[in-house]
């Protein structure tokens, strides 16, 4: 990634630990805890994703997380921070 937009190169690297087991992301069930997260920007947020499943990891919580992309427009990635539809989200 870069640390600002101006820069031509990535300078940034990130290690991101994840689940792909569902055809959206990841989803984590335990039975026994009644606690859901839910990660609706993991593909567009920097290391949220890894720093929510290592909570779930953790803690034995129920997981549901957005890690693919969702459909898009030519103008609108949908469920990004440029998406129209980002308050939704937040």
């Amino acid at each position: 990634m870069k640390a600002n937009e101006s820069i031509k190169y990535n300078d940034i690297k990130l290690v991101e630990r994840f689940v792909k087991n569902v055809s959206y992301g990841c989803i984590l069930l335990n039975k026994e805890s009644n606690v859901f997260i839910v990660n609706p920007m993991g593909k567009s947020e920097r290391c949220i994703s890894h720093f929510t499943f290592t909570l779930i990891d953790n803690l034995g919580y129920n997981y549901i997380s957005r890690e693919i992309a969702m459909e898009t427009t030519e103008e609108n990635v949908i469920g990004t921070n440029y998406s129209i539809y980002y308050p939704d989200f937040e």
